[in-house]
């Protein structure tokens, strides 16, 4: 037994973990967080199959938690299950590194594919990250974005109309869906080389049936290509913005989607649409009509909104896969706060 199991029992969280890990957020990690006063939405979020998605390591003499770490699936399939790292916290003065063993038995513990993270702080997760496995790739998402045709704007500052390429590429059909089981339409779930692979029920759970947020879910075709797109409309002070928070199947259709953005846009009352993605063919974004935020870019497409910051921000995240899709909605980047 080596000294973290002597110190703590460290396992996968049950139900009856749950108050202890709602009252670890509330004291450990931020206060007032959704996690920590929203049982609800905590067992929505983190509980299933009599399960709950979490590695807990428990003090063998107090009985407390000393750390945690939650992990949200991507799929419901064994054989391929991907998932994201979420909330990393360990308890100050608890054993030394603890929260580097919680990530090693990442893969023991829950048996997945890939273990993925997004929303990793560059100065404190990234390099405690690379002691777990000094191979793990880190990366940042780019933000791209395409201004509505207005004057003035609340929520984003445009200093700028960018500049892109000609806008070109076959309008795909888009119809939008009511149901998770119309995703099959679009998406053959039994690829899966997909990185992190996503399954019906993964969609369904995620976007058609959650609690909190609305969001827009769109099948698209275009000759033999077929894709899904998710949005989410942000309000702030009355102004609104077009987020577009993830996308599975063939890019190309991407290509076509100026004239729908810009009539959402219209119809919505939005400012701009933007999307937060790695792993893009940025030919068809551009193609579309979207822009890249610059370093040091003049102009501002904020990400924070809870409290509302008019500022740009950068995404980081991790993964082995070099052939890997990042969107705003993965982990829990788009969680209610």
């Amino acid at each position: 037994m080596n000294m973290y199991d002597e110190a703590c029992e460290i396992r996968l969280a049950k139900w009856e973990d749950i108050p202890d890990i709602m009252d670890f957020v509330e004291k450990e990690w931020r206060h007032g967080h959704i996690l920590g006063r929203d049982r609800a939405f905590f067992e929505y979020e983190h509980a299933s199959g009599g399960g709950v998605n979490f590695i807990i390591a428990r003090n063998r003499e107090t009985g407390r938690l000393d750390g945690m770490l939650g992990f949200l699936p991507a799929s419901a399939n064994p054989d391929c299950l991907d998932l994201w790292t979420v909330m990393w916290k360990t308890r100050p003065g608890c054993v030394p590194l603890l929260g580097l063993e919680l990530m090693n038995r990442v893969y023991a513990l829950t048996g997945c594919r890939y273990a993925l993270g997004i929303g990793d702080n560059p100065k404190t997760t990234v390099p405690l990250l690379r002691r777990t496995d000094p191979e793990i790739k880190v990366f940042r998402l780019e933000q791209y974005y395409l201004p509505d045709d207005r004057e003035n704007f609340r929520i984003a500052k445009i200093a700028y109309m960018p500049e892109t390429g000609e806008i070109s590429g076959e309008e795909p059909q888009v119809c939008r869906l009511v149901d998770a089981a119309q995703t099959a339409e679009y998406i053959d779930f039994s690829d899966t080389s997909v990185v992190p692979y996503k399954d019906e029920g993964y969609l369904d759970h995620r976007f058609f049936r959650h609690p909190v947020y609305d969001y827009r879910v769109y099948g698209l075709r275009q000759g033999a290509a077929s894709a899904l797109l998710v949005t989410r409309v942000q309000e702030h002070d009355g102004a609104k913005a077009l987020r577009i928070v993830d996308w599975l199947g063939d890019q190309c259709c991407f290509a076509g989607l100026n004239a729908f953005f810009r009539e959402e846009m219209k119809n919505l009352d939005c400012e701009y649409t933007d999307f937060f993605v790695s792993g893009f063919q940025k030919d068809f974004l551009t193609r579309a009509g979207f822009a890249k935020i610059r370093e040091n870019d003049e102009n501002v497409i904020p990400d924070y909104f809870h409290p509302f910051e008019q500022r740009n921000v950068q995404i980081w995240a991790d993964g082995r896969p070099e052939k890997c899709l990042f969107c705003k909605a993965d982990g829990d980047q788009d969680r209610p706060c």
